[in-house]
C-alpha cells in the first residue's frame, strides 16, 4: 500500500494476462492504472458483475477504472500515460472508481458470500 500510495499511476503492458493482482492491489490504493487490453484485464477495468453468484454476468460499467490500450501499441500507452499525467481529475476519478470496485469486487465478505452461496447451492442438491 506504501508503494502504490507514492505512484502517479500503475503501468501494466502485459501481452498475456488472466486476472492481473497488480491492478486489483493499485485499485484497492485508489492508484489509476493503464493497462494492456489482455486476458482479464478489461474485465477488471471496464465490466461489472450483475446478479447472484448462480446467475453472475457480466455488464459494463457505468465507470470505468482504468485506461485500456490495445496490446503492443507502444505509442497508445504512452498518451494515456500524459493523459493521466496531463488530467490529474480523471486520475482521481479512475482511482476512487478502482478503489470501490476493488473494494466489493474482490474483498473477502464478498468471497464468504459465494461460498457460502455455493455450499447451499450444493447441499441442496
Amino acid at each position: 500500500a506504501q508503494i502504490y500510495a507514492d505512484l502517479d499511476a500503475g503501468a501494466l503492458t502485459s501481452r498475456n494476462e488472466g486476472t492481473p493482482l497488480s491492478l486489483i492491489e493499485a485499485m484497492a490504493c485508489g492508484c489509476p492504472v493503464v493497462a494492456t487490453d489482455v486476458g482479464g484485464v478489461a474485465d477488471l477495468l471496464t465490466r461489472e458483475w450483475t446478479g447472484d453468484v448462480a446467475a453472475r454476468r457480466f455488464a459494463t460499467s457505468s465507470a470505468p477504472r482504468g485506461l485500456l490500450v490495445p496490446s503492443e501499441d507502444t505509442d497508445g500507452f504512452a498518451r494515456a500515460l500524459e493523459r493521466l499525467a496531463g488530467d490529474r481529475s480523471l486520475g482521481r476519478s479512475l482511482g476512487d472508481a478502482g478503489r470501490v470496485y476493488a473494494f466489493t469486487g474482490h474483498a473477502l465478505p464478498r468471497l464468504f458470500d459465494d461460498l457460502d452461496s455455493l455450499y447451499r447451492r450444493l447441499l441442496a442438491t
